[in-house]
């Protein structure tokens, strides 16, 4: 599932930012894809815009993407049964 990717105006992103032609992966927090990147002020960041969880900050557009993208990938390990 594709996020949706908004400007601080609200509009989406068209295909001349180097985001837009990536995925971006669920809020990790709430499941929600409507994200917002910060991509106007510095250090770049990805933001849910239903919980307002903030993603890892960097100094690039594109790896403020895939840092969401690995942080918001991490899956809980599958309880082990007792012995």
């Amino acid at each position: 599932m594709t996020g949706t990717i908004r400007d601080r105006a609200g509009s989406e992103i068209t295909h001349e930012d180097p985001v837009s032609d990536r995925q971006l992966r669920p809020c990790p927090f709430c499941g929600s894809s409507d994200l917002w990147i910060n991509g106007d002020l510095d250090p770049k960041f990805v933001v849910c815009n239903k919980c307002l969880a903030f993603g890892p900050t960097a100094p690039t557009v594109t790896e403020a993407t895939e840092r969401w993208n690995r942080r918001a990938g991490t899956e809980q390990s599958p309880e082990k049964s007792p012995d």
